[in-house]
């Protein structure tokens, strides 16, 4: 694990999410695919029975890669009436 650091102290897991390379933790695929593993690791553990996802930076996060989302905008059309739309299946509190 690069980004991610898991111990387990009295059967809860703390993940610590660290970009030691940045000086801001940011959502990438790469980030988003360890933290998946992790997930995937503690739900097998009959013995965790919780988690908690910590930062060891002041901010947690400070959102989703910018370098990636740019890469992902060449590549791909956006339709905005499908965005909008996809909206509609959620009802309001």
């Amino acid at each position: 694990m690069n980004h991610f650091q898991l111990k387990i102290n009295r059967r809860i897991a703390h993940i610590h999410f660290d970009m030691k390379e940045r000086s801001a933790n940011l959502l990438s695929p790469q980030t988003l695919e360890e933290l998946a593993q992790i997930i995937d690791q503690i739900n097998t553990d009959p013995k965790i029975i919780g988690a908690v996802l910590l930062s060891n930076k002041q901010d947690f996060s400070l959102g989703a890669d910018v370098h990636y989302i740019l890469q992902l905008s060449k590549n791909m059309t956006l339709n905005p009436w499908l965005s909008l739309n996809s909206f509609g299946r959620f009802s309001s509190c």
